[in-house]
């Protein structure tokens, strides 16, 4: 648990340093990707057998995206649990799952959260909805890029899809010889 706890701490921390940090200088409008979003997607949707833990990984999630924002300390965390929940409720009705369902599934969830935090800043901030749509359209579009980027890493490292891949298997003799370096000896 400390092990899986440490790795997301990690892993949502790296991509909320790149997306503030890197990201900002390629933006769109003024809108830049937001992958700590498209990674807990993709842990929910792939499971990444870490099922025991589901409502941990939102919450870090909106914890780092809150503490990176703008807006106040635990919106994101809120809508990120829900829109996880209701996420988790969909993927048990959906059997089959390709490119068309995943990307259609990320547009719900993304705008599940875009509006939340939209409505939230509304109603607290009284901030105005002009040019909304136009934003929301931008993001959608930009994070489904990051999202195919994403996705075709986890794919191509990903152990169930690329047993057989020549790549999967120098990363795995690489790994090995880091692991045990008589392993070179043993071969001749």
């Amino acid at each position: 648990m400390l092990k899986k706890f440490l790795f997301f701490l990690l892993i949502f921390y790296v991509l909320a340093l790149v997306q503030t940090s890197f990201f900002i200088r390629f933006n769109i409008f003024g809108q830049i990707p937001n992958l700590i979003l498209a990674a807990l997607f993709l842990i929910i949707v792939f499971d990444m057998g870490m099922a025991e833990i589901f409502p941990f990984e939102a919450i870090l999630a909106g914890l780092f995206l809150d503490v990176f924002s703008y807006h106040f300390l635990g919106i994101s965390i809120l809508f990120l649990c829900l829109g996880s929940i209701f996420l988790q409720e969909i993927l048990k009705v959906v059997k089959r799952q390709n490119i068309v369902i995943l990307y259609a599934l990320f547009i719900v969830f993304f705008l599940f959260y875009e509006s939340g935090i939209l409505l939230f800043n509304y109603f607290i901030n009284q901030i105005d909805f002009s040019g909304a749509g136009k934003i929301i359209l931008v993001r959608v579009l930009y994070n489904l890029l990051f999202l195919s980027l994403i996705y075709g890493l986890s794919f191509a490292f990903s152990n169930s899809r690329a047993k057989d891949s020549r790549f999967r298997r120098k990363i795995k003799n690489l790994c090995l010889i880091f692991k045990h370096p008589n392993i070179l000896r043993a071969k001749k």
